[in-house]
C-alpha cells in the first residue's frame, strides 16, 4: 500500500504542475495498484469481501477517469481520493 501513498504524492505534484503523460501514467498506476491490493485479501469473511469490492471500485474509478487537462485531472484525483478515504475511514 505504500505504493499508493507514493502515487498520491506524485499526483499532488501533477495537480500543481499538470503534465498529460504523467497524469495518464498515474491514473494507470492507481488502477494497477488497486487491482493488486484487492488480491491481498483472501475470501471467506465479510471484511475481505468488502475490501475486494472497494479495491475493485477504486480500480474502475481510475480506469474510467479522463484527464485531458488540469481540471479533468483534479476531478479524477478527487474521485480516487474519495474512494481511498472511504476505505481508510472504515478500516484504518
Amino acid at each position: 500500500m505504500s505504493e499508493m501513498k507514493q502515487t498520491t504524492t506524485e499526483a499532488k505534484g501533477v495537480l500543481s504542475n499538470f503534465d498529460q503523460a504523467r497524469a495518464d501514467a498515474l491514473l494507470h498506476q492507481y488502477a494497477m495498484q488497486a487491482m493488486a491490493a484487492g488480491k491481498l485479501f483472501g475470501s471467506g469473511d465479510a471484511k475481505a469481501a468488502d475490501l475486494q469490492k472497494r479495491f475493485a471500485t477504486l480500480a474502475a474509478t481510475a480506469n474510467n477517469a479522463k484527464a485531458k487537462d488540469a481540471a479533468g485531472f483534479r476531478i479524477a484525483f478527487s474521485a480516487i481520493a474519495t474512494q481511498c478515504r472511504s476505505c481508510h475511514s472504515a478500516y484504518k
